[in-house]
Formats: structure tokens, C-alpha cells, sequence
């Protein structure tokens, strides 16, 4: 029985053969009503399926050229993890649990070889390609992943990694940046290569790019600054992400706010 939960994001069921990750099942929770209905067959073929409710879809897809042909003929499929998946997976079902019917239907029932057929076999066997080799699989991994697309979940996850920093993103040796003495760089901080930064300024939590300038008495806490900003004196940014070739005027203060490249704040 599944229990619906209020949230904006529906879970997608995704059974897997826990022998070599192929999909077996893939549906979301709001297409199910109260119950996962799975055929007989598929589960004596499959009896040790694993149903999974934890996968993020990467929205990265490898496909063959002879999964992709499929679309030829299905012309009104339009989304590639709604209706092109969800097809593709039905198709290797059927075919592994019910390949013997399929053949005999598709070749003996449906098409009976006729005298023209004799004399021009390729004309006759053709009928073999209806069927549809296809195989789904899920690449799966313990490293830590996550999908950053929208720039909300890019500061979120900025922000998740400065815990476990030092083994996501080694430290770079700094020989080309130049911070002052009196500056405070926190330990959750990175600063990339040919970096300026000027006295008493604090940098909590935060990514600086290449080429970056930050003015004296400048306050950077949870932000992503990237490569070649114009930071001037007095600023305060929180929470922010700044994108290249930006420019922040003096005494600036900004909070939970995207500047776009070349862009100036005054």
C-alpha cells in the first residue's frame, strides 16, 4: 500500500534487479492509486527485484541508435523520462518475460509465409524487426553525487560540501594569490589562483573563483564567487552568488541575491 506524502516532488518508484541494476519498474507516485501492481510473470522471472524510492534522475541518458529508432514509431513521444523510458522498459519486460509468445505472435499467427514470401525471404523475415531488443539500466554510485539544476540547489549544495571539503576539493597552494595577513579565510572556504584580497576582510564558508579582487573591510559568509569579480571595499554579500566578470561597488550589501556576468552593482 502506498502512502501519499505532501510534498511538491512525487517519488519515482524504480524496481531493479539487484544482479546488474536493469530496471525493471519505473513509475512516479502520483500515476500509482493505492497499489504497485506488478505482473505474475515479471516476478517469477524477476522474484528478487528491489524497489527503490532514494534515485535522483541525473537527467543524463545513454541510449543506442537502435533504442532511439523506437521513436520512429511512436512519433507523439515527446519527454524522454516520462514516456520514452517508461516505453522502453515495458518493451524489455515483455520481451524477456514473454520473448517465446512475442516471437510465435509476431512471426506465425500474424504473418503467414505465403508463395511470394519463398521467393523473397528478406520480404518475409523483415517482420523480425518489430521486435525490439531493448535493455534499461541504472548506473548507480556511493561517491557523493548530486544534480544542481536550479540555483537554489547550486548554493545548497555549495553549502553541504564545506563540511566534508578537504576530501571533495583539495586545497591549492596559494602561490599565486595574494591575502593579506589581517584577512580571516574560514576553514570551510576556498579561494582559487591568482586571487587579491585586501586587509580585514572575512571570508566564512564560501568560494572564491580565479582572478577574483575583494577590497579591504569586505564580509563574504555562504557565497559562490566566481572567476575574475570586482569586489570593492566595505561590501557584505550573504548568501549570494556573484557570476563572472561582475562588479560590486564599495559598500554594497547584498542578501540572497544572483548577480549575472558583467554585471555591475553601484
Amino acid at each position: 500500500e502506498i502512502k501519499k506524502r505532501n510534498k511538491k516532488d512525487d517519488r519515482d518508484f524504480i524496481g531493479l534487479d539487484p544482479a546488474d541494476d536493469r530496471i525493471l519498474f519505473i513509475s512516479n507516485e502520483k500515476d500509482v492509486e493505492d497499489d504497485i501492481s506488478i505482473s505474475r510473470g515479471q516476478l517469477t522471472k524477476f522474484p528478487h527485484m528491489r524497489l527503490h524510492t532514494n534515485l535522483v534522475d541525473s537527467h543524463l541518458y545513454l541510449v543506442s541508435r537502435a533504442a532511439l529508432e523506437i521513436l520512429n514509431n511512436h512519433p507523439s513521444i515527446s519527454m524522454m523520462r516520462c514516456e520514452l523510458l517508461p516505453l522502453l522498459v515495458r518493451k524489455q519486460i515483455k520481451q524477456i518475460v514473454n520473448s517465446d509468445e512475442l516471437f510465435s505472435d509476431r512471426i506465425y499467427s500474424t504473418h503467414q509465409q505465403s508463395e511470394d514470401d519463398v521467393k523473397h525471404p528478406d520480404t518475409y523475415y523483415d517482420v523480425l524487426q518489430e521486435v525490439e531488443s531493448v535493455g534499461c539500466y541504472v548506473h548507480k554510485t556511493s561517491e557523493f553525487t548530486v544534480r544542481v539544476n536550479q540555483i537554489h540547489n547550486y548554493v545548497k549544495y555549495n553549502r553541504a560540501v564545506s563540511d566534508s571539503i578537504d576530501d571533495l576539493i583539495p586545497k591549492t597552494d596559494g602561490s599565486t594569490s595574494e591575502i593579506s595577513k589581517m584577512t580571516q579565510v574560514g576553514k570551510c572556504s576556498r579561494v582559487g589562483e591568482g586571487v587579491q584580497i585586501a586587509e580585514k576582510c572575512g571570508l566564512k564558508r564560501s568560494f572564491i573563483g580565479n582572478g577574483v579582487k575583494v577590497g579591504p573591510h569586505s564580509k563574504i559568509t555562504d557565497c559562490v564567487i566566481m572567476d575574475d569579480v570586482i569586489i570593492e571595499d566595505n561590501v557584505t554579500l550573504n548568501n549570494c552568488v556573484v557570476c563572472p566578470d561582475a562588479v560590486i561597488r564599495s559598500k554594497s550589501n547584498l542578501k540572497d541575491c544572483r548577480v549575472s556576468s558583467k554585471y555591475e552593482v553601484a
